[in-house]
């Protein structure tokens, strides 16, 4: 069991399976992760037990926990494209970021772009 009372901060959303975290300053791969009931696991061996501390810390002791930061700058990335143009809603009726949708359809116009140009050198050999 790990507690976290660094301003109340919410890390399970950013630990996934296979991905990183610092337990007490030790890098550790985690193995698996359930977030609705707020735990996860991860896997040390042999080598790894006899030359760090966390083994020895008892049941419920508090740790420093330290997540990925390629999940914090994913999570800024999404957060900047859910920002509305302006004059603009910030959503489609579904819910779908007005953003996202607008940037989604000048890739597939590109894309189409790209085939006509495609079919036509294509058609001209």
């Amino acid at each position: 069991t790990t507690n976290n009372n660094a301003d109340n901060v919410d890390l399970i959303q950013y630990i996934v399976p296979k991905g990183f975290i610092a337990v007490d300053g030790t890098s550790l791969t985690v193995v698996n992760v359930h977030p609705t009931e707020r735990w996860f696991t991860f896997m040390l061996v042999e080598y790894t037990q006899k030359k760090i501390i966390i083994p020895a810390k008892p049941i419920g002791a508090k740790v420093n926990l330290e997540v990925d930061v390629l999940a914090k700058y994913a999570e800024r990335a999404l957060h900047h494209l859910q920002q509305p143009f302006p004059n603009q809603p910030s959503s489609n009726d579904d819910g779908t970021p007005t953003v996202l949708l607008a940037r989604l359809e000048e890739l597939e116009t590109r894309i189409q772009s790209l085939e006509r140009q495609q079919q036509q050198q294509t058609s001209s050999q």
